[in-house]
């Protein structure tokens, strides 16, 4: 079923961007790319051979016991929170449709130069996801792992709010990728340790809302800062997500990672 909701997703996007975006500079990178994404993850996806749930005795679902299974816990709370600050670095600077512009104002540089550097950024997940993946899992803690993610992405809008040329975008686009694929194969490994089996579709339906309420947040604070703070320099989106990003790298931080640590002291 995952394989099937992804592989309608990508196709979806592929169409979009054949018919609905004609003319959009780069599409043709951008389709190779979903291509790419469909045979090695949307399809790959279909030979996990994933067990059914155990059903457990669980009191019947409320709107209460919604919330209680997520806020309840605490390490649980603390995902809630570092799903919405990461939803808030995503769309104060890069997602939420910031990013282009200010490649066009504040750069100077085309929508084709724009699409053909930030293609960049997706190819580093594309190529080493898996491996660094597999590394992550067997050798490092996931909270150093989504901790260093989250540094590499504020790293990344550190060059972007002191760049001045393509060149310096590029740069940000090759960082950025690093950072977020580190992001993304930590994240949903890691929540899913503290979450019973039989509710992680339960649960992170409500992480999801979290991630909404940030990224809507972040789309009204961008929008307006730049309209009425910063005379439409869109220059100044860079510094508020960065702060977000440091939050994010605190909350992931103080989360343990408890599977690393029960294997660090059986090799001990």
């Amino acid at each position: 079923m995952v394989g099937l909701l992804i592989c309608v997703g990508q196709v979806s996007s592929m169409l979009f961007l054949r018919y609905g975006l004609p003319n959009f500079e780069a599409d043709e990178l951008f389709r190779i790319i979903a291509i790419v994404q469909l045979v090695l993850v949307s399809g790959l996806s279909f030979f996990l051979n994933e067990k059914p749930v155990r059903k457990r005795d669980r009191p019947k679902l409320s709107v209460k016991r919604y919330l209680n299974d997520l806020m309840a816990h605490p390490v649980r709370r603390k995902f809630a929170m570092l799903n919405f600050t990461l939803a808030m670095v995503l769309n104060l600077a890069i997602t939420g449709g910031m990013l282009a512009l200010f490649v066009k104002h504040n750069l100077g540089a085309s929508q084709a130069e724009y699409g053909a550097n930030w293609a960049w950024s997706s190819m580093v997940p594309l190529l080493f996801s898996v491996p660094v993946a597999i590394v992550i899992e067997k050798y490092i803690s996931k909270r150093w792992a989504l901790g260093g993610g989250f540094f590499v992405m504020v790293v990344a809008l550190s060059i972007g709010w002191f760049a001045q040329t393509m060149y310096h975008f590029y740069l940000m686009a090759l960082t950025w990728g690093v950072g977020f694929m580190l992001v993304q194969v930590t994240y949903k490994p890691f929540f899913t340790e503290y979450i019973p089996s039989d509710i992680i579709g339960q649960v992170s339906g409500a992480l999801n809302i979290c991630y909404g309420l940030g990224r809507a947040l972040a789309i009204l604070i961008s929008g307006f800062a730049v309209d009425y703070l910063f005379n439409d320099n869109y220059r100044y989106m860079f510094p508020m997500a960065i702060v977000m990003g440091i939050v994010s790298i605190w909350i992931s931080l103080s989360i343990r990672d408890l599977r690393y640590e029960d294997r660090k002291k059986a090799r001990a």
